[in-house]
Protein backbone atom coordinates (compact mmCIF):
# COMPACT_ATOMS: atom_id res chain seq x y z
CA UNK A 1 0.00 0.00 0.00
CA UNK A 2 1.12 3.52 -0.68
CA UNK A 3 0.87 5.95 2.03
CA UNK A 4 -0.78 9.71 0.17
CA UNK A 5 0.08 13.04 1.52
CA UNK A 6 -2.29 15.05 2.72
CA UNK A 7 -1.53 17.99 2.07
CA UNK A 8 -2.26 20.24 -1.11
CA UNK A 9 -0.45 20.00 -4.66
CA UNK A 10 1.68 22.90 -5.41
CA UNK A 11 -0.83 23.35 -8.65
CA UNK A 12 -3.70 23.26 -6.12
CA UNK A 13 -2.10 26.26 -3.92
CA UNK A 14 -1.32 28.25 -6.98
CA UNK A 15 -4.50 27.19 -8.25
CA UNK A 16 -6.32 29.05 -5.07
CA UNK A 17 -4.08 31.85 -4.73
CA UNK A 18 -4.72 32.89 -8.02
CA UNK A 19 -8.55 32.91 -7.03
CA UNK A 20 -8.28 34.88 -4.24
CA UNK A 21 -5.97 37.25 -6.31
CA UNK A 22 -8.73 37.81 -8.55
CA UNK A 23 -11.14 38.29 -6.15
CA UNK A 24 -9.09 40.89 -4.20
CA UNK A 25 -8.68 42.93 -7.43
CA UNK A 26 -12.31 43.40 -8.25
CA UNK A 27 -13.07 43.76 -4.07
CA UNK A 28 -11.93 47.40 -4.26
CA UNK A 29 -13.50 48.31 -7.33
CA UNK A 30 -16.73 47.04 -6.66
CA UNK A 31 -16.41 48.77 -3.04
CA UNK A 32 -15.65 51.70 -4.70
CA UNK A 33 -18.44 51.94 -6.59
CA UNK A 34 -20.75 51.21 -3.84
CA UNK A 35 -19.33 54.08 -2.03
CA UNK A 36 -19.64 56.47 -4.99
CA UNK A 37 -23.51 55.30 -5.56
CA UNK A 38 -24.17 55.85 -1.83
CA UNK A 39 -22.80 59.25 -2.48
CA UNK A 40 -24.50 59.97 -5.08
CA UNK A 41 -27.80 58.74 -3.48
CA UNK A 42 -27.23 60.77 -0.91
CA UNK A 43 -26.62 63.76 -2.91
CA UNK A 44 -30.07 62.70 -4.32
CA UNK A 45 -32.04 62.72 -1.54
CA UNK A 46 -30.72 65.91 0.40
CA UNK A 47 -31.83 67.68 -2.99
CA UNK A 48 -35.19 66.14 -2.77
CA UNK A 49 -35.55 66.88 0.43
CA UNK A 50 -34.72 70.86 -0.56
CA UNK A 51 -37.23 70.84 -3.01
CA UNK A 52 -39.74 69.27 -0.66
CA UNK A 53 -38.95 72.28 1.80
CA UNK A 54 -39.07 74.79 -0.57
CA UNK A 55 -42.70 73.24 -1.89
CA UNK A 56 -44.15 73.06 1.48
CA UNK A 57 -43.14 76.80 1.93
CA UNK A 58 -45.43 78.26 -0.91
CA UNK A 59 -47.93 75.60 -0.60
CA UNK A 60 -48.43 76.34 3.47
CA UNK A 61 -47.64 80.03 2.97
CA UNK A 62 -45.27 79.25 5.79
CA UNK A 63 -41.77 79.37 6.73
CA UNK A 64 -39.91 75.84 6.44
CA UNK A 65 -36.25 74.84 7.81
CA UNK A 66 -34.78 71.92 6.43
CA UNK A 67 -32.03 71.20 9.60
CA UNK A 68 -28.87 68.97 9.88
CA UNK A 69 -28.57 66.67 12.65
CA UNK A 70 -26.61 68.13 15.29
CA UNK A 71 -25.42 70.29 12.61
CA UNK A 72 -23.75 67.89 10.68
CA UNK A 73 -25.26 66.62 7.10
CA UNK A 74 -23.56 63.40 7.40
CA UNK A 75 -26.20 62.52 10.34
CA UNK A 76 -28.59 63.19 8.54
CA UNK A 77 -31.55 66.30 8.62
CA UNK A 78 -35.04 67.14 9.29
CA UNK A 79 -37.38 69.38 7.83
CA UNK A 80 -39.78 71.03 10.19
CA UNK A 81 -42.62 73.87 10.42
CA UNK A 82 -40.66 77.04 11.04
CA UNK A 83 -42.54 80.11 10.68
CA UNK A 84 -40.62 82.36 13.40
CA UNK A 85 -37.44 81.72 10.99
CA UNK A 86 -34.98 81.20 13.93
CA UNK A 87 -33.83 77.70 11.84
CA UNK A 88 -34.56 75.62 15.48
CA UNK A 89 -37.59 73.19 15.86
CA UNK A 90 -39.12 74.82 18.85
CA UNK A 91 -42.54 73.14 20.47
CA UNK A 92 -45.55 73.56 17.76
CA UNK A 93 -43.26 73.33 14.68
CA UNK A 94 -44.60 70.01 13.25
CA UNK A 95 -41.50 67.83 11.92
CA UNK A 96 -42.31 67.21 8.20
CA UNK A 97 -39.80 64.33 7.68
CA UNK A 98 -36.74 62.94 9.37
CA UNK A 99 -33.73 61.30 7.18
CA UNK A 100 -30.76 59.33 8.34
CA UNK A 101 -28.26 58.09 5.80
CA UNK A 102 -25.39 55.87 5.40
CA UNK A 103 -22.69 56.48 7.59
CA UNK A 104 -20.15 55.98 5.08
CA UNK A 105 -20.37 59.61 3.38
CA UNK A 106 -19.20 62.86 4.27
CA UNK A 107 -21.16 65.98 3.62
CA UNK A 108 -20.09 69.34 4.21
CA UNK A 109 -21.65 72.40 3.63
CA UNK A 110 -19.88 75.81 2.82
CA UNK A 111 -20.65 78.58 5.40
CA UNK A 112 -24.46 79.85 4.42
CA UNK A 113 -25.84 76.27 4.35
CA UNK A 114 -23.14 74.49 6.71
CA UNK A 115 -26.18 73.49 9.09
CA UNK A 116 -29.58 74.70 7.32
CA UNK A 117 -31.42 75.99 4.81
CA UNK A 118 -34.65 78.26 5.16
CA UNK A 119 -37.25 78.51 2.86
CA UNK A 120 -39.42 81.59 3.11
CA UNK A 121 -43.33 81.29 2.20
CA UNK A 122 -42.23 82.64 -1.65
CA UNK A 123 -40.41 79.65 -1.64
CA UNK A 124 -36.62 81.30 -1.15
CA UNK A 125 -34.01 80.56 0.87
CA UNK A 126 -33.38 82.78 3.47
CA UNK A 127 -30.78 82.98 6.40
CA UNK A 128 -32.24 83.47 9.69
CA UNK A 129 -31.07 87.03 9.50
CA UNK A 130 -33.37 87.73 6.61
CA UNK A 131 -30.38 87.67 3.70
CA UNK A 132 -30.70 85.61 0.72
CA UNK A 133 -28.98 81.98 1.10
CA UNK A 134 -27.22 80.10 -1.70
CA UNK A 135 -24.38 77.72 -1.47
CA UNK A 136 -22.72 74.43 -2.05
CA UNK A 137 -23.11 71.26 -0.33
CA UNK A 138 -19.91 68.59 -0.91
CA UNK A 139 -20.59 64.58 -0.55
CA UNK A 140 -17.57 62.68 -0.37
CA UNK A 141 -17.74 58.34 0.31
CA UNK A 142 -14.88 57.12 2.83
CA UNK A 143 -14.64 54.22 0.40
CA UNK A 144 -14.25 56.54 -2.96
CA UNK A 145 -12.68 59.74 -1.57
CA UNK A 146 -11.77 61.27 -4.65
CA UNK A 147 -15.27 60.71 -6.39
CA UNK A 148 -17.35 63.81 -4.93
CA UNK A 149 -20.38 64.86 -5.40
CA UNK A 150 -21.49 68.98 -5.47
CA UNK A 151 -24.84 69.98 -4.28
CA UNK A 152 -25.46 73.61 -5.97
CA UNK A 153 -28.81 75.41 -4.57
CA UNK A 154 -29.17 78.95 -5.74
CA UNK A 155 -30.05 82.50 -4.69
CA UNK A 156 -33.89 81.04 -6.33
CA UNK A 157 -33.89 77.68 -4.18
CA UNK A 158 -33.10 75.53 -7.28
CA UNK A 159 -30.68 72.85 -6.58
CA UNK A 160 -28.74 70.73 -9.00
CA UNK A 161 -26.04 67.90 -8.62
CA UNK A 162 -23.17 68.02 -10.16
CA UNK A 163 -20.27 65.55 -10.27
CA UNK A 164 -17.43 67.15 -8.78
CA UNK A 165 -13.25 65.30 -9.53
CA UNK A 166 -11.34 68.53 -8.67
CA UNK A 167 -11.83 68.32 -4.42
CA UNK A 168 -8.86 65.97 -2.63
CA UNK A 169 -9.58 62.74 -0.67
CA UNK A 170 -12.31 62.87 2.06
CA UNK A 171 -11.72 64.88 5.15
Amino acid sequence: TTMRNAGFSLTEVLSTLAIIGTLSCLAQPMTSLIGKQRALGNATLLATGLRLARTRAVLEQTGITIRAINDDWSQGWQIFTDPNRNTQRDSGERLLLSQTISSDTRIHGNRTVASYVHFAMSGEPQLSNGGFQAGQIDFCSITAPTQHYLLIMGKGGRVRIENNTHYKACE
